[in-house]
């Protein structure tokens, strides 16, 4: 018996005609809006279809539009992101500095500018098991 499996499972499915499920959210949020404004600016037909058209344009770009193969969403998070985010960035030098010191096990211990407490680290459960598998279980526990 053979099974099958999907080629594309990239590909979301149809949910409303030819429209995704994503893409039907879209269209009734636009026509949702669109309904609002009319309610709102009905005696005001130039504002309304001014703004109206606006919603149309934003509705059609979020269901069809793809720019560089991303979807519409994804390139204005990314085009508001860039605007609002700094460009210039500031390099502060620090007056720590490192030095490294060999010990006669031949084991290298790092020293930095930290104070002696951050240095001291209590063996953890991940050095635990770094130790377990090091040793494949076989070794009795350090006492």
């Amino acid at each position: 018996m053979q099974a099958l499996v999907p080629t594309d499972v990239e590909v979301e499915d149809k949910i409303l005609g030819p429209f995704t499920l994503k893409q039907s959210i879209y269209l009734l949020t636009g026509g949702m809006l669109i309904a609002i404004l009319y309610f709102i600016f009905r005696e005001i037909f130039s504002l309304f279809m001014i703004l109206a058209l606006l919603v149309v344009a934003l509705t059609l770009a979020f269901v069809f539009y793809k720019f560089n193969e991303q979807p519409f969403e994804k390139f204005l998070f990314i085009l508001v992101n860039y605007f609002f985010t700094p460009r210039q960035r500031l390099w502060q030098k620090t007056a720590e500095t490192s030095s490294l010191i060999i010990k006669e096990e031949g084991r290298e211990e790092v020293t930095t500018g930290l104070p002696e407490e951050t240095k001291k680290k209590p063996i953890t459960d991940i050095d635990k098991l770094a130790y377990i598998l090091d040793s494949r279980g076989w070794e009795e526990k350090k006492k």
